[in-house]
């Protein structure tokens, strides 16, 4: 990506994706809470769920539209 586009994708940096790394984040937190440091693929998907539902709340669809 050429270095003088970030601008116009800062927006959907902001209101797209931030609600799903926000949640991620916490529920990476969650497991190093209960001793988990390493997230393997079985750890991934399990938390993977909780976070598309945060993102599809956020936005009101399966998430951003691409058109």
């Amino acid at each position: 990506m050429p270095s003088h586009t970030s601008h116009r994708l800062q927006p959907l940096d902001v209101s797209c994706y931030s609600p799903p790394k926000v949640a991620y984040g916490h529920q990476v937190q969650e497991l190093a809470r209960h001793g988990i440091h390493h997230i393997d693929k079985e750890d991934f998907l399990a938390i993977y769920t909780k976070v598309y539902r945060a993102w599809r709340g956020s936005t009101g669809s399966a998430g951003p539209a691409y058109s």
